[in-house]
C-alpha cells in the first residue's frame, strides 16, 4: 500500500498479483485530468511510459511475466491546470515457488502451492473437496505426523490461503505433529498465526487445525456451515475467532482444552479469548451451553 497527497486529496495504490497472473494497480484521486503509468528497470534512475491498453487510466492492468521481476511502477497524475504529481513507486516482487502438488479428494481437483514472498505462504486452490489425511508414527521415532504433502515444510508455513471454490478442508489437513513418549505429549505447531476460511468452504474437517497453538486469529466467513470435531482443539489461550450465522453444526471438544460447561457468557470463557458470534445463531446457543464438551 502506497499513500501520498494530490490536490489535498488522499489517494492509495493497491498492488496484487503473482507470476503468470493478471496484476492491477489502482490510483484513487481527485481533480485528475490524465494518468500516465511508467516503469523503471534501473531502480528509478530512468522511467519509461507504459504503452499497455490501460496505461492512461486510473487502474493499470497487465499480465505478470518473469521479465517484470523487480520492475518499479509509478503513475503521473496531471490536473486540468497542468500541474502534476508522481506517485511513490510500487515494486513488483515475484515470489519464489518452493513446491506444489495436488490435494483433492478426486485427485487434481484441488492443488497446493507453497511460495516464498517475505514469508512462506501455502495456497490451497481449485474446486470441490480436499483429501482427508491420517496420522502415522515415523520409524524408530516418537514423532507422530500426518501424510500431508506439505509436511516437510511444517516449520515454515506462516500463512494458509484458500482460493477458488474449495468446499471442504480435509481431516487433519493442518494438524500439529506431536511426540508421544510414554504418557507425555509434546506438540509441534506451524508458525501459523492467523487464518481466514472463505465462505466457499462449507465444512471444516475433524482436527483440521488441531493443536496449532500459535494461532491468534481465526475468521470463518459467512457460508461456512459445519465445524468438525476438534477442528480448532487446544489451539491458543490468546485467540480471537469469528463464527458466522451460517454455521449450523459444531463438533465435539471443538475449541480449547480446559474450558468446561457452565460458561454462559462467551466473554467469560477465558480473559484473552474472544469468540465472536451472532445473537440467535447456532453458535450463540452452543456458546451458552459451554464450548468444551458435547
Amino acid at each position: 500500500m502506497i499513500s501520498a497527497v494530490f490536490h489535498n486529496q488522499s489517494w492509495l495504490i493497491h498492488e496484487s498479483g503473482l507470476l503468470t497472473s493478471e496484476s492491477t494497480l489502482t490510483v484513487t484521486a481527485a481533480n485528475v485530468w490524465t494518468y500516465q503509468w511508467q516503469y523503471s528497470y534501473d531502480k528509478g534512475t530512468t522511467w519509461n511510459n507504459c504503452t499497455d491498453s490501460s496505461f492512461s487510466t486510473e487502474t493499470y492492468e497487465y499480465i505478470v511475466e518473469e521479465k517484470h521481476y523487480d520492475r518499479l511502477l509509478r503513475c503521473r497524475l496531471t490536473a486540468h491546470d497542468g500541474s502534476f504529481v508522481y506517485t511513490d513507486t510500487a515494486a513488483l516482487t515475484i515470489p519464489e515457488l518452493i513446491d506444489s502438488g495436488t490435494c483433492g479428494e478426486n485427485g487434481d481437483n484441488i492443488t497446493w502451492t507453497l511460495i516464498h514472498k517475505n514469508e512462506y505462504i501455502l495456497t490451497i486452490s481449485g474446486s470441490g473437496r480436499m483429501k482427508d489425511y491420517n496420522s502415522y508414527q515415523e520409524a524408530e521415532s516418537y514423532l507422530h505426523t500426518y501424510n500431508t504433502p506439505w509436511r516437510a515444510y511444517r516449520d515454515k508455513i506462516y500463512r494458509v490461503v484458500f482460493e477458488g471454490d474449495v468446499t471442504y478442508i480435509g481431516n487433519n489437513a493442518f494438524a500439529a505433529d506431536y511426540w508421544l513418549y510414554r504418557s507425555d505429549r509434546y506438540y509441534h505447531p506451524f508458525p501459523l498465526t492467523s487464518v481466514v476460511i472463505p465462505g466457499s468452504v462449507k465444512q471444516i474437517g475433524q482436527n483440521a487445525f488441531w493443536h496449532q497453538s500459535n494461532l491468534r486469529k481465526v475468521v470463518l466467513s459467512d457460508g461456512v456451515a459445519e465445524i468438525g470435531d476438534q477442528a480448532f482443539y487446544c489451539n491458543s489461550d490468546k485467540l480471537d475467532i469469528t463464527i458466522p450465522k451460517s454455521v449450523t453444526k459444531i463438533g465435539s471438544l471443538n475449541l480449547w482444552k480446559g474450558i468446561y460447561n457452565g460458561y454462559y457468557d462467551v466473554t467469560e470463557i477465558l480473559p484473552e479469548i474472544v469468540v465472536r458470534v451472532y445473537k440467535d445463531s447456532y453458535a450463540y446457543d452452543y456458546a451458552k451451553k459451554g464450548w468444551y464438551s458435547r
